[in-house]
């Protein structure tokens, strides 16, 4: 999931590096810029804390029911049981694997995309009502190679997508 976070926010902050570059080419040096820390706005954001617990709660009942096939394998090994049926049960747990992999990633996907989107429209909001030109996104590997700490609005942005998804 991180893996997957990391590529779409890489690729959103390029888009808006760019996008400033070329707006900053036509636009005198009064517009009032700020960042953040996305990478930290991610991951303390209240939705996406719960779409981790529920992708979370996915992965361990989908372990337990692997566990259990594992389980019930390893006893008809043990206990020299058919190889018809061993081989059958083999097929199943490694399609069910298979299975449970896909709808992991679909799931982490899915939710990284409602999380960035519900991100993007409360930040839009602030942006306006704060009269921003600018909010940019400083992570790790980023295009933004520097920013004054003085222009670091995260915790303000922290406490308003929360109250805004908390419906404050």
């Amino acid at each position: 999931m991180i893996k997957n976070n990391k590529l779409l926010l890489g690729i959103v902050t390029l888009f808006i590096v760019l996008f400033i570059t070329f707006y900053f080419r036509t636009k005198t040096n009064d517009a009032r810029i700020v960042h953040i820390d996305l990478d930290k706005v991610y991951t303390d954001f209240t939705l996406s804390k719960n779409y981790n617990q529920e992708v979370e709660k996915f992965h361990q009942t989908s372990q337990l029911i692997l566990d259990s096939m594992e389980l019930e394998l390893k006893m008809l090994t043990q206990y020299n049981s058919n190889p018809s049926l061993i081989e059958s049960k083999k097929e199943v747990y490694f399609q069910k694997r298979n299975d449970f992999e896909q709808i992991y990633q679909q799931k982490t996907q899915e939710y990284s995309k409602k999380v960035m989107t519900q991100l993007h429209q409360y930040l839009k909001e602030y942006g306006d009502a704060n009269n921003y030109d600018y909010i940019l996104a400083k992570q790790l590997n980023s295009p933004v190679l520097y920013t004054n700490d003085s222009k670091d609005i995260t915790k303000e942005i922290l406490v308003y997508v929360n109250n805004r998804y908390s419906g404050n």
